[in-house]
This record gives structure tokens, sequence and C-alpha cells, in this order.
């Protein structure tokens, strides 16, 4: 039960993460302009941050199945 916990959690931070850098980027004006604006930066981040968790969620489920 307690490793379905993480994986929901996880799961919902990710999917809410990646919504977060959608909602940025597609309200930016001009973010796919040089120099790219300080909203868009953050919206990338957002979304970098969301893949990024994702990996790390399957990383914990192929370390943990393998036991």
């Amino acid at each position: 039960m307690r490793k379905n916990f993480l994986y929901i959690v996880g799961g919902v931070l990710a999917v809410v993460a990646f919504a977060i850098s959608v909602f940025i980027l597609s309200t930016t004006p001009d973010a796919h302009i040089v120099p790219t604006p300080f909203r868009a930066i953050v919206g990338g981040v957002f979304g970098m941050m969301a893949a990024l968790l994702v990996l790390v969620l399957g990383f914990i489920k192929s370390v943990q199945s393998s036991d």
C-alpha cells in the first residue's frame, strides 16, 4: 500500500507540474523569441521537473521490482 501511495502522489505531482508548464508556456506571449521571457523559462523548468519526476518514479519502480 505504501508503494502505491508513492506512485499515486508522484504521478499527481508530475501531472500538475506538467499542466502548470503547459499553461504558463501557452499564455506567455513571444515565448519563442530570444531573449526568452522569464515567465517562459519558469514554465520550461516546471516541464523539466515533471519529466524528471516521471523518470525518478520509473527508476524506483524498476529497482523495487527487481527485489
